[in-house]
């Protein structure tokens, strides 16, 4: 797992991006934000033909599969319509 990325920070919304992308060099995420109806978005690199699975955690102990999709190759936009309902929520994105 590699921690990549800078964050724009809503109160209460901590993200922690990270993407097992390559055994080689870490993974560029671009800048993940907040949108002005408080969800919470991310963007990353893919590659084609894999599975990648963002989870979600209050805690960073227990995380939850809260999105899957399968990579076209490219990047893929990853938008929390949950974000409002949590005090703070952490973010880590995998590949399957």
């Amino acid at each position: 797992m590699v921690a990549g990325g800078s964050v724009t920070v809503q109160v209460g919304i901590i993200p922690i991006l990270s993407a097992g992308l390559s055994n080689s060099s870490p993974a560029q995420i671009e800048p993940a934000r907040s949108l002005i109806n408080g969800r919470f978005q991310m963007t990353f690199p893919t590659k084609p033909g894999i599975n990648y699975v963002v989870q979600a955690s209050t805690n960073l102990i227990n995380w939850d599969s809260i999105w899957t999709n399968a990579s076209p190759g490219g990047s893929l936009l990853f938008e929390d319509p949950q974000t409002t309902n949590f005090l703070r929520r952490f973010y880590r994105v995998m590949n399957q």
